[in-house]
């Protein structure tokens, strides 16, 4: 059996079904409305973050370039940057500079009205004088310069230029006066003493200036500071064989004992030098000398024969003949042999 829905009810589903599906839709389209904005919102506040940051950025660099131009300059324009800058741009910034100035930081000053009390109240940063030492204030805008006399140097001139080698820098009136360590001298300590005039050096030696000393370079012989002292080659002894040292300049002299020669007496002299031993051979000796004889002979320089019949070899009568380094028997009769007994 079939069964038919009223038509009412039909259209009425239908009608609910075409509502859900158009607010779905709807929900649909809101959500990237919303999402749309949400992300354009946080663009924006991006794009903002970014520029603010661009712009710290740039005011820090602009601030460093600034810095390196003069202080009444830099001051100026750091005051007039910040009293009259506005309109902050997408990474960027527009300068709106007051009457008498322009550039892209009002840094460059086209009319000295423009430091008129009425647009830019000036401070006198001279008054009171920060400038010491008698120097010569010059007021700027925001800033001031001193003039430095001389001998005087820094901010406020108030450092000394003249602190040369330990001196001491005592201010006056207009002047002043240096206290100069030992070895210095001059108005500002910048001279130093020659300690070698007059030389103190002596016995020929060579002098050397320093700080508040000097050295001399002493010739061969002499030592000491001043080179006043004389070495004394004698020590140790060079000298030998009992002989005597003589001190002198860079030199000794040895007074050699009997038989010894030579610059420190070790040379035996040769006392056979020139001697004749006749018969007999030389042998030297100290500061002596001795004739070794041959046989048969006697004496210092061995000339005398030696009698071979003075002890009386010969016997029985027999008469004795004396020889070189012999001897001859003539025996009496009946009597024969060297010695004549047998």
């Amino acid at each position: 059996m079939f069964f038919e829905f009223p038509k009412h009810l039909t259209d009425g589903r239908r009608d609910r079904q075409t509502d859900r599906r158009t607010d779905r839709q709807t929900d649909r389209q809101t959500d990237r409305q919303t999402d749309r904005q949400t992300d354009r919102q946080t663009d924006r506040q991006t794009d903002r973050q970014t520029d603010r940051q661009t712009d710290r950025q740039t005011d820090r660099q602009t601030d460093r370039q600034t810095d390196g131009r003069t202080d009444g300059r830099t001051d100026g324009q750091t005051d007039r940057q910040t009293f009259y800058s506005d309109n902050n741009l997408v990474n960027g910034y527009t300068c709106k500079c007051a009457a008498g100035f322009n550039g892209n930081n009002c840094e460059t000053i086209l009319d000295m009205s423009a430091r008129s009390h009425d647009i830019f109240p000036e401070i006198n940063e001279c008054s009171p004088n920060p400038c010491m030492n008698g120097a010569t204030c010059i007021d700027g805008i925001n800033a001031y310069a001193c003039n430095c006399v001389a001998g005087w140097n820094g901010k406020n001139c108030d450092q000394s230029e003249y602190k040369n080698n330990g001196a001491t820098c005592i201010d006056g009136i207009n002047a002043y006066t240096c206290n100069c360590v030992a070895g210095w001298n001059g108005k500002n300590c910048d001279q130093n003493i020659n300690e070698c005039s007059p030389n103190p050096c002596q016995n020929g030696a060579t002098c050397t200036d320093g700080i508040n000393d000097y050295t001399c370079n002493c010739v061969a012989g002499w030592n000491g500071k001043n080179c006043d002292q004389n070495i004394n080659e004698c020590f140790p002894n060079p000298c030998q064989n009992g002989a005597t040292c003589v001190d002198g300049i860079n030199a000794y002299t040895c007074n050699c004992v009997a038989g010894w020669n030579g610059k420190n007496c070790d040379q035996n002299i040769n006392e056979c030098l020139g001697v004749s031993c006749n018969y007999g051979t030389c042998v030297d000796g100290i500061n002596s000398y001795t004739c070794r004889c041959e046989a048969g002979w006697q004496g210092i320089a061995c000339n005398v024969d030696i009698d071979e019949c003075a002890v009386k070899p010969c016997q029985n009568g027999a008469t004795c003949t004396n020889g070189l380094n012999k001897y001859t028997c003539t025996c009496a009769g009946g009597w024969q042999g060297t010695n004549c007994n047998q």
